[in-house]
């Protein structure tokens, strides 16, 4: 078996990936015949001879096994034993405090539980801002929930407490770790940044040179996601290779011996790991990287997908075998992957190879070699990185090639500049970093701009519906089993990948032309009222959760899986926002979203792109126009598209306050109804409340909706 590092590796961690997004059942299930069919081709001499087959079903069963008694021994216990009444805990802050949306997040952890010693991660989100610094000893308390979120539950954060305020004690320590100390250097090198820089350009500054994905403001964030460069603000081996030659470059012009400059570099690149927050897509890279200087020290040749296998089979020690589901890190290593495996492949396939005696035209074609590289990077990550995408986030970009050939060049200066910035404020030189910063600022404005620019090309990110992406998996796995099976399969595998590409890109266009003319509401009817949202040409606008959660979440997932995310979401209650603080929890993309102004909007003041107040009218898309109307801290909605109008009324609302240009309306939507109703007219009427409390209504064509339907208008 060749690189068999690399295999067992590898295999460990797609086994534990996979495991860790599958329900128990199916997991038990896989581990049973993954165990049982490796047993069975060792006993059989002919199959025991092709050993890979039956090594890679053993990895695969014990891979599965080991996340069945992780969940079993480590997990479960832990949920079942705290997550039911309040508990008095005691826990230390191990990292800083980061804000989201309207809440502060602190990583804990865990000193006891009600007096019981027990040492685990617990993640606090609350609305205030606590007054602690990392590495204080907190006690609080308060319920305990499981973590739902696979995102936080791959971090290791199995146990949450989500208050909105609390009553909390705190105790400095002076002995501080290590990592007290790279946290001060963290917000060392933050200051320097916005020190010499405006606020957007120091934000991606921070972002790309220590992982500060934080800093960016939510339509940034979008940019870099629609234009296919996301990976331009999450730290990966890409900038470990750029940080690491750095150093390496400029160590050997200073010390000149290699048994100096190379353990230093090793500092380094365990200082970046620190730096980052030991993140695991940067465990990942930091990892690799020490490999391969290792191998450059040694002067031997080191096998990138050896390294990587060695990456991936350390992960679960380093972290816990549920560190495998991050999708940071999955992201990472199915990029890492593409790239060594099909990158040096592409290239000599799209290179220009013939050979000029002319200089000019010599550099001219050196040049072009150089974009054609990048350009077969790019080709090569995104060959495992657009399904997964497509497969997580319902949707991909089409203009990352073309981000890569515009942004691969900018990201070492930026990094370069960045430290050289932060470094000289220190000395300090704080002249000679300012002149340093002008160049860094028009390298990170031209960044901004071009992302912005490809962000805002029409259909420059995809959402697809999950049944376009279910076709294109399973004609893709026929066309590579088809293509494998026959003779001469390596000549045949490019028409196989020409066949899966033409299957997706149809896919995506008949998805864009099913919702170009969609104008539709959907209508989720819940225990105390309803949640509705307007489906405009495949644009979703969210405009009411005046409902329980169930319900509401329900309409979430609906739109997560069709589309991925919503244009607009309005939030007229505390219900609707408490809603919505659990759904952006989970990664939810909103693009806009606004807020009824009341007393304690405060703490939505960082993300409200619009405060409603009163009676106003709103362009929310082309020709969709909502007006608004305000009634003892009641918001009644009045959309129109066209000729066609829609009326959401909620619950306890006076409809002596409703304007006589409203009282018509094609669709009326009513929660919990009131006693008055003259005056209003429309051609079909929705009710969620109980059929006996609405027989006052007027006579108009009447559907009382009773729990858990879900129904849609069509308003073409």
């Amino acid at each position: 078996m060749k690189r068999i590092a690399a295999h067992i590796g590898l295999t460990v961690f797609c086994a534990l990936a996979v495991a860790f997004y599958l329900p128990e059942v199916v997991t038990i299930c896989i581990a049973a015949v993954s165990g049982c069919a490796a047993i069975l081709l060792f006993c059989i001499k002919k199959t025991r001879k092709r050993i890979v087959i039956p090594v890679t079903l053993s990895v695969i069963a014990l891979s599965f096994g080991v996340n069945l008694l992780y969940t079993a021994l480590a997990v479960k216990p832990l949920t079942d034993k705290f997550c039911a009444d309040r508990q008095k805990i005691e826990a230390t802050l191990t990292d800083e405090v980061y804000q989201q949306y309207s809440k502060c997040y602190y990583r804990l952890t865990i000193d006891s539980i009600n007096g019981e010693e027990v040492h685990t991660k617990l993640l606090l989100k609350t609305n205030q801002l606590l007054d602690i610094e990392p590495y204080d000893k907190i006690c609080f308390t308060a319920d305990v929930t499981p973590t739902r979120q696979n995102y936080y539950r791959a971090k290791g954060y199995y146990i949450t407490v989500d208050a909105l305020d609390m009553d909390y004690s705190t105790v400095s320590v002076d002995e501080k770790p290590l990592y007290y100390h790279v946290i001060g250097l963290r917000d060392t090198l933050r200051e320097a940044l916005d020190r010499y820089l405006p606020t957007k350009e120091a934000d991606l500054c921070k972002a790309i040179l220590i992982g500060d994905k934080y800093a960016l403001d939510e339509d940034v964030k979008q940019d870099f996601s629609y234009s296919g460069a996301s990976y331009f603000i999450v730290v990966s081996g890409m900038h470990f290779s750029i940080l690491c030659w750095m150093c390496l470059w400029v160590f050997k012009r200073i010390l000149r011996k290699s048994w100096l400059y190379y353990p230093l570099t090793y500092l380094v690149i365990l200082l970046y790991m620190m730096l980052t927050g030991f993140q695991p897509s940067v465990m990942r890279s930091g990892i690799m990287m020490l490999i391969l200087t290792t191998g450059r020290w040694s002067l031997r040749m080191t096998d990138p997908l050896t390294s990587l296998g060695v990456a991936g089979f350390a992960m679960p020690f380093i972290f816990s075998p549920y560190g495998c589901g991050d999708i940071g890190m999955i992201l990472s290593f199915a990029a890492t992957f593409s790239i060594i495996v099909w990158h040096d492949r592409i290239y000599l396939k799209i290179r220009i190879k013939k050979r000029f005696d002319n200089f000019m035209l010599r550099q001219i074609v050196r040049a072009g070699n150089a974009v054609l590289r990048i350009l077969s990077v790019s080709l090569a990550a995104n060959i495992l990185v657009l399904p997964l995408s497509v497969f997580l986030f319902n949707g991909f970009s089409i203009m990352t090639p073309v981000s890569s050939l515009l942004l691969y060049p900018l990201i070492p200066l930026i990094m370069g500049l960045s430290l050289i910035v932060c470094i000289l404020n220190v000395l300090p030189m704080q002249i000679l970093a300012t002149l340093l910063s002008w160049p860094l600022y028009g390298i990170s404005k031209l960044s901004l701009w071009i992302v912005k620019s490809l962000s805002s090309i029409p259909f420059a990110y995809v959402h697809i519906k999950s049944i376009y992406f279910t076709v294109w998996v399973g004609v893709t796995l026929i066309l590579g089993i088809t293509a494998y099976a026959l003779r001469r399969r390596y000549r045949l595998y490019p028409y196989a990948v020409l066949l899966s590409a033409i299957v997706l890109t149809g896919g995506v266009m008949v998805h864009c032309i099913t919702t170009l003319n969609t104008n539709r509401f959907e209508y989720y009817a819940g225990k105390d009222g309803a949640a509705v949202y307007l489906n405009y040409c495949g644009r979703i606008h969210m405009l009411r959760f005046d409902c329980d959660s169930n319900t509401a979440y329900k309409m979430i997932y609906q739109i997560e899986d069709d589309y991925g995310g919503a244009s607009t979401a309005i939030c007229t209650g505390y219900p609707e926002r408490v809603n919505y603080s659990r759904m952006t929890d989970r990664d939810f993309l909103i693009s806009h979203y606004l807020v009824y102004q009341r007393s304690d909007v405060s703490v939505w003041e960082r993300k409200a792109d619009e405060f409603l107040s009163g009676s106003q009218t709103i362009t929310l898309d082309d020709g969709v126009i909502l007006r608004t109307v305000e009634q003892k801290g009641k918001l009644l909605l009045y959309l129109t598209d066209g000729d066609r109008s829609v009326m959401l009324i909620p619950g306890g609302f006076d409809y002596d306050a409703i304007p006589d240009s409203m009282r018509v309306a094609d669709v009326i939507i009513i929660n919990r109804t009131a006693a008055k109703y003259d005056g209003l007219s429309c051609s079909e009427l929705f009710v969620t409340t109980d059929q006996k409390q609405n027989e006052k209504l007027p006579q108009y064509e009447k559907l009382y909706l009773p729990e858990d339907k879900h129904i849609s208008i069509d308003l073409n």
